[in-house]
């Protein structure tokens, strides 16, 4: 019963996010073709989190490599994404950890330059800036 709970609970909340995504002005998903960079601090005194470059192709492919501080350990995680109604969907293989994970995010904002999310699992929001438009390096091993 427990888990029913959840499950229900967590339909809700992707229904409402999807729909506060179908209210705001129409997200050009095209525009998070490119690199981006960003960091994402786990605490106010900024202390940890980790840098992160995301790498989106317009094959549906996905790379996100992480710099953790302070303790220096990295993590590379390559994947797929789709973005639909401004809400991005991501399925990501964790090298380092062995296994898949999968996110949604709202998209608050996109443009040339800037890209905020919002994760619709635990509520972070996620800065980043444009580094570059449209190549995909590292390349992906086949």
């Amino acid at each position: 019963m427990k888990k029913l709970v959840v499950f229900v609970s967590l339909i809700s909340l992707m229904i409402s996010m999807t729909s506060l995504a179908q209210e705001k002005e129409p997200v050009d998903c095209d525009l998070l073709l490119g690199h981006w960079q960003g960091v994402h601090y786990y605490d106010e005194n900024q202390d940890s989190g980790y840098w992160f470059t995301t790498s989106y192709d317009e094959d549906g492919t996905l790379i996100v490599e992480f710099d953790f501080f302070p303790n220096g350990h990295t993590d590379k995680q390559v994947g797929s994404w789709e973005c639909e109604n401004g809400v991005l969907m991501t399925a990501v293989y964790s090298e380092n950890e062995k296994y898949w994970e999968y996110f949604q995010y709202l998209v608050i904002e996109l443009n040339q330059t800037d890209r905020v999310l919002r994760s619709l699992s635990g509520g972070n929001v996620f800065h980043s800036r444009r580094v570059e438009a449209r190549l995909m390096t590292p390349e992906i091993a086949h």
